[in-house]
């Protein structure tokens, strides 16, 4: 599977996992000029609420 360089847009929510000891963050992010929501896993609070519109993230 190859990874592909994205950007955060926005940012949509921020939560503790019900399941998963992680926090996730939820944000809309574009690549090569389309756009889609994906979820980013965090170990911490601190880590989850460092994330911000134009951080590159891989999915």
């Amino acid at each position: 599977m190859n990874l592909i360089d994205a950007w955060i847009v926005e940012i949509i929510s921020v939560s503790c996992g019900e399941i998963v000891p992680y926090w996730l963050v939820e944000a809309k992010v574009t690549a090569y000029g389309r756009e889609s929501i994906t979820t980013i896993l965090k170990k911490s609070e601190e880590e989850a609420k460092a994330v911000k519109v134009g951080d590159v993230v891989q999915i």
